[in-house]
């Protein structure tokens, strides 16, 4: 997918998409560069530090202090994200006049009036990693704590035990629903009564019992104790037995998606401490790669083949 694209005239460039997919994964560092001193993990300016000082330093490698202590980079950045929630930021710099190979903040670079022994094959990058929640698929019900879980389920069992009593009444009262709940505790003339206790539900309130058309619901009302209501607030009611289920899927995604958030943010943290001291030196070639021309990234949506010149008829033949 692209911004921007005309989508009558042009279509991406498939090939080419996928080339810097997989440049991405065989980006080579060939040297390290110990970044000056002022800078924060995240490439910010550090608070105490000269600024004049430090923006000199950084502009020998490519990059600028802008407002608020934000750095730019004179080649752009390049932004890709993972399916852990992870934003890496890659900024490029000057092109690097050595080899990379010296793992220190010196190096080979030639000298003020010097020209460099051989053509600069090298950029320097900096990296920056973050984590983003937003890149991560959210679950789309409602979020319950396991103690309101565990009352729902027990105000599931006794709303189906209530259920079964209400029905073996009307079994026995030529179809009809007694006048309340309490009915069904009384003990008949002859056998047992059909509920030994009706005790409140898990949030100290009544059970209850409506009648709707030629059917009925039994009923808890739920954490606000009124009718109605979402979330913790819902009514627990025999004709949506299915919701609680439905409710407790909703907790499974919510534990797996709060285990990604901290993978994530885990990630993201040992990716900034190791990347925050360090300029890198990548090839260049791979630089060019990383950094194509739009042009490169489109090419003209092609013709359906039966309606263009020179095509193939349906059923073979060519015109």
């Amino acid at each position: 997918m692209l911004d921007g694209l005309d989508t009558a005239k042009e279509e991406p460039n498939e090939e080419k998409l996928t080339e810097i997919g997989n440049t991405l994964g065989q980006i080579k560092i060939v040297g390290v560069r110990a970044k000056p001193d002022g800078l924060t993990a995240a490439l910010e300016q550090a608070s105490g530090i000269d600024r004049q000082i430090l923006g000199q330093l950084l502009a020998q490698k490519g990059f600028f202090l802008g407002r608020g202590g934000k750095l730019w980079s004179n080649e752009g950045d390049l932004l890709f994200e993972t399916k852990k929630g992870v934003r890496y930021t890659l900024r490029f710099g000057e092109l690097a006049r050595d080899d990379g190979s010296e793992v220190s903040g010196i190096g080979s670079e030639p000298k003020e009036g010097e020209q460099p022994a051989e053509e600069a094959n090298n950029r320097y990058l900096m990296v920056t990693a973050e984590f983003a929640e937003s890149l991560l698929k959210k679950p789309t019900g409602p979020r319950l704590e396991q103690a309101e879980l565990d009352k729902r389920a027990e105000a599931r069992k006794q709303v189906e035990a209530i259920q079964k009593a209400v029905e073996a009444w009307r079994a026995s009262h030529e179809n009809q629903l007694p006048a309340n709940l309490l009915a069904l505790t009384e003990k008949p003339a002859e056998g047992e009564a059909l509920l030994a206790e009706l005790a409140p539900d898990p949030w100290g309130g009544e059970y209850q019992l409506t009648a709707e058309g030629d059917g009925y619901v039994v009923s808890s009302f739920g954490a606000d104790k009124a009718a109605g209501g979402d979330g913790a607030n819902a009514d627990v009611r025999s004709d949506r037995l299915p919701f609680e289920d439905e409710l407790s899927k909703f907790a499974g995604e919510w534990t797996s998606y709060d285990a990604k958030v901290k993978t994530g943010q885990e990630e993201a943290g040992k990716l900034t401490a190791r990347f925050g001291p360090w300029y890198y030196v990548i090839d260049k070639t791979l630089f060019d790669k990383l950094k194509p021309k739009r042009a490169d990234l489109v090419k003209p949506k092609a013709a359906d083949d039966a309606a263009s010149p020179g095509g193939v008829q349906p059923g073979g033949g060519d015109k």
